[in-house]
């Protein structure tokens, strides 16, 4: 098994800052731990965030102005 993977274009290599609660941490698709298990709960969570404030930006930044123009 490899070791940790770092990115030669990335400004921070190794670290999964910004990937996420699971980002740093892998954990197989068979693995009922409850670790695993709620790693998984809480990406699922923070994705559905992290698309509902893009939604929101889209809607009262970009759509709002030309809908009611």
């Amino acid at each position: 098994m490899r070791g940790k993977k770092s990115s030669k274009n990335s400004m921070i290599p190794g670290v999964g800052l910004f990937g996420g609660v699971g980002a740093y941490v892998r954990c197989s698709s068979d693995d009922t731990s409850f670790f695993c298990q709620l790693t998984k709960i809480t990406s699922i969570l923070t994705q559905i965030i992290f698309i509902g404030v893009v939604c929101y930006f889209i809607y009262f930044f970009i759509l709002k102005r030309y809908l009611l123009t």
